[in-house]
């Protein structure tokens, strides 16, 4: 199966389940993708500068992902949030990790918001990456799933300051893998304070926190600074303020460290991993009930929608699970090859219901979507021809 044909099956499945079809332009205004990439993928941007200075010093990126920018336009175009299901296919940029040589691919996906059911829209997003592979003959596929919301209640339930839960959910959102997320917890990263730096963090630590992040923004404009290795002034006063109230208690409890451990090491089949985290829940009494039985009614309602030989037992879940994009907010998912004869995800999402209010908007909006690395399902399919 060719490429193009390949892109033509599942576009065509896109269109009978009633979603639109966009096509965001391709350079976009960086400030987004700085904000609200991971350290890893804001590495592998590529900035273009407009030579004729019409956006005085607006940065520019070729377009690394779809979602910031479909939301983008969403937002634009649907002043009152009116639910919309959209589809694209087109080419995205990232350099390589290790050659820095700039990479273009071809993603294909579906993004829907405003969705007046939520759950069912995560569920509908997960039918839409089945089915796109099940019309493709691709069958031996695992579905890896993670639940940024689960943690972030997790957090919150925890006796920790605010501060803290701002260090662990950015430590969270921007891990690699669990060794470096535990050596980060076990000792964060702490910023060698001269005399000059304690005196500044004490004056903006006694501040109202408004007040605090404008003074440090004013001092950055004053500069002429608008943005410091891709983060806003905004973004730099918020880390003053957490490095000065840090100061105070620059690690975690370890009855706390026990916990989070405890926490990411839970993984394995989805029934499996439910009797785990209900074991969990009661032993430190953390109140995530609720979110437990909604996780397993997602697993349930997968496994009910009957796509190929598609069960539950399928379905691998793991807490630490991430997706390197700073917006994610609940479910998220990976679709592998069961195989492992290509490493990386044939197709990936989740739910990022806060993206809207990061992007401008007033308000959250619910959103979720997926998307499918056109080449990675291509070379599977060539793959599985030569096994025949």
């Amino acid at each position: 199966m060719t490429k193009n044909s390949l892109n033509n099956k599942i576009t065509k499945l896109a269109n009978a389940l009633d979603y639109k079809q966009v096509l965001p332009n391709i350079v976009q205004p960086a400030t987004a993708y700085f904000d609200m990439l991971g350290d890893d993928l804001r590495r592998r941007l590529f900035i273009v500068q407009d030579s004729m200075h019409n956006n005085g010093n607006q940065d520019f990126v070729l377009r690394p992902e779809f979602t910031i920018c479909i939301a983008k336009d969403y937002l634009q175009n649907n002043t009152n949030n009116q639910p919309a299901k959209l589809c694209y296919s087109g080419p995205v940029f990232r350099s390589d990790p290790v050659t820095h040589v700039c990479n273009e691919f071809v993603q294909t996906g579906i993004e829907i918001f405003a969705a007046k059911d939520s759950f069912k829209a995560d569920i509908e997003t997960i039918e839409y990456a089945l089915k796109a592979l099940d019309i493709l003959n691709i069958k031996q596929v695992e579905l890896k799933m993670g639940d940024y919301d689960l943690f972030f209640s997790l957090i919150q339930n925890l006796n920790i300051s605010d501060i803290w839960r701002k260090k662990l959910r950015r430590l969270f959102l921007s891990h690699n893998n669990l060794e470096s997320l535990l050596k980060k917890l076990n000792r964060p990263q702490t910023v060698p304070v001269n005399h000059e730096r304690a005196a500044f963090l004490n004056a903006i630590e006694g501040l109202e926190v408004s007040s605090a992040q404008m003074l440090v923004e004013n001092v950055l404009s004053f500069s002429g600074i608008d943005l410091i290795g891709g983060r806003s002034a905004g973004e730099i006063a918020e880390r003053f303020l957490e490095q000065a109230a840090l100061s105070a208690t620059p690690t975690l409890p370890d009855d706390i460290l026990v916990i989070l451990k405890e926490y990411f090491s839970i993984s394995g089949q989805a029934i499996n991993s439910i009797e785990k985290l209900n074991a969990f829940n009661k032993k430190h009494s953390l109140k995530l009930e609720d979110k437990i039985i909604e996780l397993q009614n997602r697993f349930n309602a997968i496994e009910a929608l009957n796509i190929g030989n598609f069960t539950k037992d399928n379905i691998q879940f793991n807490t630490l699970l991430g997706r390197g994009f700073e917006y994610y907010t609940g479910m998220v998912f990976e679709i592998v090859d069961a195989k492992k004869r290509v490493s990386s995800p044939l197709i990936a999402g989740g739910r990022y219901d806060a993206l809207a209010k990061q992007l401008g908007a007033t308000q959250n909006v619910n959103a979720v979507g997926a998307s499918l690395w056109d080449a990675r399902i291509a070379e599977i399919l060539q793959l599985d021809a030569e096994d025949k």
